[in-house]
This record gives C-alpha cells, structure tokens and sequence, in this order.
C-alpha cells in the first residue's frame, strides 16, 4: 500500500506566505508577504491589471455598493474548503472539529468542496481515505485561521518523494466594484519549475512556483476586470512553451474565479472553478437560503416593497424557480411609494412588475455592451451613460449587481415610466 505522508505546509514548516500583483506589463506593483494570522492584504482595483480601467460602471460612486462596509465590520468567521489536486492519491474525507461535513465526505481528483463557515477560534482537521477500513493520513491538526479571511486548502503531490502535502491558499474576496470579479491562481503541478499565466498572450501573473519547504510564491489572488479571455500557462523560463490552457475563458463580473495549474508534468491540466456572488453573500448571512431573487429583494431594506408587491403577483413562481436566471431593475422603497396602485387591476399590476423583469442575468458590463434588452412585457429598455451614472430609460441606476442565486437585482431611483399606470 502506497505510503501516505501530509505535510501541512505553511503551517508547520513555513509562517507566512506571499500574495503578488502583476501588471499587464508584466511590472509587478504588489508583492507583499502575509502572516497566516492576519488577514490578506486587499490590492487596490486601480493598480490591478486594468481592474476598474475604460469601463463607466467601474467608477461609480461607491454608494452603489455599500455592502463592503457592513461586511467588514460584521464577518466574525471564517471561511473554508477544501480542493483534491493530488493525481496519484484515492479520493479522501475530511473531518473538521470531529465531524465529516456532507460537502468534504468523499473529494475525487480533481475537485473542489462548497465554502463552510465556522465560528472564529481553532478548528481541527483530519484527513482520511475513504472506504472501508479508511486511513488517517494527515491530523488531527489544529489550524487557527482569521477572522473574515476565505482560504481554499489544497492537497497536492509534493513532487519529490511520493508523499502529499497540504497548502492554504488565503484569496481575495473583496466586494467587487462594478466591472470587475475576484481572480486566484495557483501553481499545483507536482515538480513544475516556475510558471506564468498569460492573459491574451500578455503576461498576467508571473513566476509562480511550485509550493515547497523552500518557500517561493506560488499563487496570486486579486481583484480583476472582468471579461472573457484566453487564458494560458507557461513555463516562466520558456514562454513559448504551453503547460495549460482555457480559450474564451469567462471572469465573471461580480464573482470569485479560481485556477489551478494541476495534473503531472507528462498531463498537466487547468481547473476552474467559479463562486457566484450570491454563495458569498449566503455564507456571510446576508442572503437567506435558498437565495433567489425574492430572497435578495426580502434581504435588502431598500427594496422591500417591491418583495412584498411580486410575493402576490403571477410572477411569484417564476423568481423563485431554479433553472432560469432573471434581471430585475427594481424600484427602491422610496420610488415604489411614490406610484399608486390602488387603482389598477391584477393584470394592470402584473404589467409593470413585468416590465421591469429581463429573462436571463445582466451584470452592470452586460448593460453597457449595447445588446437589445426587452422586458417580459415586450418592452424595450434603452441603457445610457451620464457621467459616472447609468441610467435605463431615463430612470437612474443606484446600486447595481446585487445577487441572487437564479439571477442579479439593478436597484432604481424611481419606476420604469408607464403610461398612465404609473402616474
């Protein structure tokens, strides 16, 4: 039976690790060195690689996001899960404070668990083979990770003597600001030299090595511009050479996308997973479960009204189904207060409810890419620019992207005009 050995890297051997930033020139302009018991240090979205650059939404005023500030002062936990980049090792359980969570009960090559939150303090890990008569490989150890901090544990090959490690990851999950998404990636080929990831054929991240008891970067995480893009890695000291690669590969506005340089140096592979805004805002308890629009709308104390108005429409269903993402440009309290419909039929009412609906998720980039948008009234909306304001069909944006689990809320100061129906 093959020798399983865990070092926990970062923990038992090394105290800190290092989080870069790097220009599209290829210039760094971060590289800062973090304890495990602090917090990752943020990287500002105007010295990311064009992070917040050309786009109007990118500059808002930030009352259109207000939600970094509540988060900041009221995240008391900390946030955790689990990745399987080892090749050459069986799937494996992970039992945290004596316990099997269902989402780390069997992790396959190559996988990665759903985001667990746990109260502040210490929190025991254990690491067996899975099946009957399963094996101990690594623990019980105690890790005391910080408060507010989201840090993705990987199990990787060591790529020296057939023994398996397990490295944190600590990633940016800043809210992001209009325009942009959360990006990490990490260099998990056992045995690979430094590598770079190109964006576009341009240098994005640059000499990230494999982790071992020596120490060197080994990942990068910030906030980003979204977008799609082709994505390759290459051997750092041999740019022409492609390890990996994700052509059209999208950054998702307003969500958290994870890169793995994994596999064996004869089949190295790139993995990808994404985090919608919506699950950050579950874990954080922002969003109550199951999070669907109607959720979102009942969870923000801007728009409440507009909730209490759709819960006994026709349209009640169709927000809280799964399957179907929706757009809603949704009316503030304060807007939806000043329209009278005490007047108007069920039918009258459905009307304008739906004409503020979009079938399928628009970000605040989507809004600006110039694509017709129909209502599911049949009504046109009309998106432009004024300044650093959005405005659709005359009616200002005040908040944009807030999330849902089957689609996105765009928040307005006042009704989408209506004829006589709104008056």
């Amino acid at each position: 039976m093959r020798k399983f050995g865990f070092v926990l890297l970062l923990l038992t051997l090394l105290t800190a690790f290092a989080v870069t930033a790097q220009e599209i020139t290829t210039e760094p302009t971060a590289e800062v060195t973090v304890d495990l018991n602090t917090p990752t240090p943020q990287v500002d979205a105007t010295t990311a690689p064009d992070a917040a650059q050309t786009t109007p939404q990118a500059t808002m005023e930030m009352e259109m996001s207000t939600e970094a500030t509540a988060e900041a002062l009221t995240d008391e936990r900390v946030h955790v899960r689990f990745a399987h980049f080892a090749p050459t090792a069986p799937a494996v359980q992970i039992s945290l404070n004596g316990e099997v969570p269902e989402e780390t009960a069997t992790l396959e090559y190559p996988s990665m668990s759903d985001w667990m939150s746990y109260d502040a303090g210490t929190l025991s890990l254990e690491v067996m083979t899975t099946g009957d008569g399963g094996t101990t490989v690594l623990g019980p150890t105690d890790l005391s990770l910080s408060v507010g901090t989201w840090q993705t544990i990987a199990v990787i090959d060591s790529g020296t003597d057939g023994t398996l490690n397990a490295i944190i990851v600590q990633e940016a999950y800043d809210d992001p600001l209009p325009g942009t998404g959360g990006l990490t990636f990490l260099n998990a080929l056992a045995g690979s030299s430094a590598v770079d990831l190109n964006r576009d054929d341009v240098v994005y991240f640059a000499a990230l090595d494999f982790p071992n008891s020596e120490g060197g970067i080994f990942f990068s995480t910030l906030m980003a511009d979204s977008g799609t893009y082709d994505f390759r890695v290459s051997a750092n000291d041999d740019p022409a050479t492609t390890l990996a690669e994700a052509s059209q590969q999208e950054l998702e506005e307003n969500a958290y996308t994870f890169m793995a340089l994994i596999g064996t140096p004869d089949a190295p592979e790139l993995f990808v997973d994404v985090t919608d805004r919506s699950e950050v805002a579950i874990e954080l308890g922002l969003l109550p479960e199951p999070g669907t629009l109607l959720d979102a709308l009942s969870a923000d104390d801007n728009l409440t009204g507009l909730e209490s108005v759709l819960a006994s429409s026709g349209l009640l269903d169709t927000l809280n189904a799964e399957g179907t993402e929706y757009t809603i440009f949704a009316p503030a309290n304060f807007a939806l207060d000043e329209v009278d419909m005490s007047g108007m039929t069920p039918e009258q009412i459905d009307q304008v409810l739906q004409s503020h609906v979009v079938e399928g998720k628009l970000t605040s980039r989507d809004l600006l890419n110039g694509e017709p948008i129909t209502t599911l009234a049949g009504t046109p909306l009309e998106v432009t620019v004024e300044g650093n304001n959005i405005y659709v069909n005359g009616v200002q944006v005040i908040a944009v992207n807030i999330p849902a689990t089957n689609g996105v809320i765009h928040m307005l100061n006042a009704v989408l005009p209506q004829g006589e129906m709104a008056q």
